[in-house]
């Protein structure tokens, strides 16, 4: 007779395949969240402890996942901001404020 509790290799497989898929978020979702709050210079040095081809992928895939022209777009404003003191344009493809001379009265 065999135990009710013993899973066949289907549901085994099936099971720990659903485990590694659940890890695989959770850990993705932890990087982003670490990403986005962690201080830089601590992000920086995990990213040193990589290894180079680990970091090659890893640079790969983010590049692949981002508009890197927008990227370049948003740095391009804001460092003119800074540049110039004062509120660029919005970003391309965003409504900016009126050009429209006011009359004066």
């Amino acid at each position: 007779m065999s135990d009710p509790r013993q899973l066949s290799d289907q549901e085994a497989s099936q099971r720990r395949r659903a485990w590694l898929d659940d890890r695989r978020r959770w850990n993705r979702d932890l990087v982003v969240l670490l990403l986005r709050h962690a201080p830089e210079v601590d992000v920086a040095r995990a990213l040193e402890q990589l290894p180079a081809a680990e970091l090659q992928r890893l640079a790969r895939l983010l590049a692949q996942a981002t508009d890197l022209h927008q990227v370049a777009r948003r740095i391009a404003i804001d460092l003119q901001e800074r540049l110039d003191g004062r509120q660029a344009g919005p970003p391309p493809g965003q409504a900016g404020p009126s050009t429209a001379t006011p009359t004066r009265p």
